[in-house]
C-alpha cells in the first residue's frame, strides 16, 4: 500500500504482557518538505504519550507494509484518503 493513499494508521504493540502500546502514524497536513510528511506517536494503553516524532513518507510506507504482512489483522487500523474527488477526506479501512 502506498503512503500517498493514507491519512493515518494505528498499530497495536502487544509485546509487553502487562499492557498494550498503540503506535499511531498520521499525516502532517502542514508539511512543506518530504522529510516531515507524517508524525509517529506511541502511547500507553491509558493514552499516556511515550514519544512523538516527525517521520518521512517513506518510513511510514515501510512500517505500514511490514505491519500488513506480519501483524494480525486486528492489530492494524488504516484510514485511507478518498480518491476520484476534488476533496480528499479520510475513510476508515481495515486491510
Amino acid at each position: 500500500m502506498k503512503a500517498q493513499q493514507i491519512q493515518e494508521f494505528s498499530l497495536f504493540d502487544r509485546r509487553d504482557s502487562e499492557q498494550t502500546h498503540k503506535v499511531r502514524i498520521y499525516r502532517n497536513g502542514f508539511a512543506k518538505d518530504g522529510c516531515s510528511q507524517f508524525f509517529m506517536e506511541k502511547t500507553t494503553q491509558k493514552g499516556e504519550l511515550i514519544c512523538r516524532e516527525e517521520v518521512s513518507e517513506r518510513f511510514a510506507e515501510v512500517v505500514l507494509n511490514h505491519a500488513l504482512v506480519y501483524l494480525p489483522k486486528e492489530d492494524v487500523l488504516v484510514t485511507k484518503l478518498s480518491t476520484g474527488t476534488v476533496f480528499n477526506y479520510p475513510i476508515p479501512h481495515v486491510s
